[in-house]
């Protein structure tokens, strides 16, 4: 048996076949991550969101689960393999988050409904649009550069920086003429207007109609092919298939779905709200420009202050962004495919930090991005994660198309 075949029996087996070090440093830092949040805040909150986060990281890195690509994939060559994973974990979450409004759990649904307005169209277009231009949403950027894609950092950074801009012109936002036929600034509640049964059914049926159109339109790459292409990338055989898949992957597309929509269902049990990342970067671009003797004073943060003044180690969004990183960094490791490059062209660098602030601006501006507005404002019920849809999938047509005008590939995987 070759190296690159070798069985791994444990994950303490593979310390010393994959990188030994960098899996060490990664796991301690979650151990002791986890017990220093709880010493902190002297409860299991951050602490399981931070194991929460480590597991998104590691789904979206081993099922390659993407959002702004898999759009690209079927808008370009009609491959409907990335959108149709999608619509199949909304199914799963609609299913998942139905019984919290039923049992009361979740008591009020307009609290986690968001607006509706022409602020929110817009941020959603140009969100869609830029997405593609810096190759990377919200979840992509944090996974990838988890990864080892250096130029991810740069998104990150770009999307940090836009994101807490926005929340100085908001108020300027808010007074746009409203929205002609709809109605609804303070966000629409499914479960509120028609209850939990005839929410989720009707929810449930408009997802699998548009996954039967899609499959029967569409064109995908079979589970199998994509699986095998993954492992032979990765050097591994059908030997190494089984409980170690779970470490050193790849995913299934579907499995990786089924995961998203259950640890997005875990984050809500923990802490009462879905999943969201823009938030986070919003109070990491906040927390920067404090160190440099600025204090944002906008209606934004007026209700925020104690997220001001409060480490960003107590912010449970902040610490699910960081979970993240550090899943996708041990599953990279585990898969023997960490090999970060540092190397990126000076044109490269200036679309990308340009298109990643207009992301990050455009995002706080929708309400969220394609995780906080569209996954987890579909699987609470609100109407604004399929308006945000609709909005951005345009923006996703133009970005693609002048991909190439840029110079930039299409870059799949």
């Amino acid at each position: 048996m070759t190296q690159a075949t070798a069985t791994v029996l444990s994950p303490l087996g593979m310390a010393k076949k994959i990188h030994s070090v960098p899996m060490i440093i990664g796991l301690l830092l979650l151990f002791v991550g986890s017990i220093s949040l709880y010493i902190i805040s002297g409860e299991f909150t951050l602490s399981a969101m931070l194991v929460i986060g480590v597991l998104f990281g590691m789904t979206l890195y081993h099922a390659a689960f993407g959002f702004g690509r898999a759009y690209r994939r079927f808008m370009l060559y009609g491959d409907i393999t990335g959108i149709r994973a999608q619509f199949v974990m909304l199914a799963i979450a609609t299913l998942l988050f139905a019984p919290l409004f039923a049992t009361g759990y979740l008591e009020d649904p307009e609290a986690l409904v968001s607006p509706i307005t022409m602020q929110m169209v817009i941020g959603a277009f140009v969100f869609g649009i830029s997405m593609q231009i810096a190759d990377g949403c919200a979840s992509g950027c944090l996974y990838e550069a988890g990864g080892g894609d250096s130029k991810m950092l740069i998104t990150i950074l770009g999307f940090i920086a836009g994101a807490f801009l926005a929340t100085l012109h908001l108020e300027w936002w808010a007074e746009l003429p409203e929205l002609p036929l709809i109605q609804f600034e303070d966000g629409f509640s499914l479960i509120a207007e028609f209850g939990w049964f005839a929410a989720a059914a009707g929810q449930l049926l408009f997802i699998v109609v548009i996954i039967g159109l899609l499959t029967y339109f569409g064109k995908s790459t079979p589970c199998r092919v994509r699986l095998e292409r993954e492992e032979e990338h990765r050097g591994l055989s059908k030997a190494d298939r089984g409980w170690k898949t779970f470490f050193t992957g790849p995913w299934p597309i579907f499995i990786g779905a089924a995961a998203l929509a259950v640890l997005n269902w875990m984050t809500t049990l923990v802490t009462g709200a879905p999943w969201g990342v823009v938030s986070a970067f919003s109070l990491w671009g906040a927390k920067i420009s404090m160190l440099f003797g600025f204090t944002p004073e906008t209606e934004y943060w007026e209700g925020r202050t104690e997220l001001l003044e409060n480490s960003v180690f107590m912010d449970t969004t902040s610490i699910v962004n960081m979970g993240v990183i550090l899943g996708a960094l041990l599953a990279a490791i585990w898969a023997k495919k960490f090999a970060p490059k540092a190397s990126i062209a000076m044109k490269t660098f200036i679309i990308t930090i340009v298109a990643s602030i207009i992301m990050g601006y455009a995002a706080r501006l929708a309400f969220g991005c394609n995780i906080g507005a569209f996954f987890s404002g579909v699987a609470t019920f609100s109407l604004h994660g399929w308006i945000w849809l609709l909005a951005a999938l345009p923006g996703v047509w133009i970005g693609a198309k002048l991909r190439p005008y840029l110079g930039l590939e299409s870059n799949f995987k």
